[in-house]
């Protein structure tokens, strides 16, 4: 069979699509990934818009606090969808293909949130 068939003859979406705990695993990963997201975003533009006075510092250690732990959570997500990524024992060239695509889309997420937020 050719590289993109498995030896059962399934292309590598057919095997996807015919999994649910698969298909729950990736919109349950990129749903992790909007919340993180999110979660920069309300950092970003609590850090760009402090309250007054007295309480301009606390608005900044929230904003911190928001951003580190979006951070930590898109961290997190990722290392367990590496994790899931690696068990499904997927080709090279698919592995490749999925960080392409998913870092060109994390890179557009956070970008975008952080340009809207202000």
């Amino acid at each position: 069979m050719g590289a993109l068939y498995s030896e059962d003859g399934k292309s590598m979406f057919d095997r996807i699509v015919a999994s649910d705990e698969a298909v729950k695993a990736i919109f349950d990963h990129f749903r992790n990934v909007g919340i993180a997201g999110a979660i920069a975003a309300v950092a970003t533009w609590t850090f760009k818009h402090p309250a007054s006075g007295a309480l301009a510092y606390m608005s900044y250690v929230s904003a911190a606090s928001l951003g580190f732990l979006a951070m930590f959570l898109l961290i997190l997500n990722e290392r367990h969808g590496h994790r899931k990524l690696e068990a499904a024992k997927v080709p090279l060239y698919w592995e490749f293909a999925a960080r392409l695509v998913y870092g060109f889309a994390l890179i557009a997420l956070f970008s975008g949130a952080a340009a809207r937020s202000s």
